[in-house]
């Protein structure tokens, strides 16, 4: 279960895969911060933990990092004992 996005002010086409349900529709205008799908274990990765594939185009893969990185002087480290590494955990916290 696969969403691509085209972003038509920015000419990139994005690709979000694994997903286990979607939250939109074919021609759908998507807005910044909306859900576009639950993250999953479908297609040939039905054998991994849920996880999202994030993908960018223009032209060719474009690495993705420089666009979705933040300061790090406001992430907050996620904190939990070493019994619970492997789990599934849900973290939250707000952005300092």
């Amino acid at each position: 279960k696969v969403v691509w996005l085209r972003d038509t002010e920015h000419g990139f086409v994005l690709y979000y895969a694994h997903l286990d349900q979607h939250a939109v529709r074919s021609g759908q205008i998507v807005k910044r911060g909306q859900t576009l799908g639950f993250v999953g274990n479908t297609g040939n990765a039905s054998r991994t933990t849920p996880h999202l594939h994030f993908g960018m185009y223009r032209q060719g893969p474009i690495d993705p990092y420089p666009f979705v990185q933040q300061s790090s002087a406001r992430l907050v480290p996620a904190r939990f004992a070493d019994e619970q590494l492997g789990a599934f955990q849900r973290v939250t916290r707000r952005l300092v």
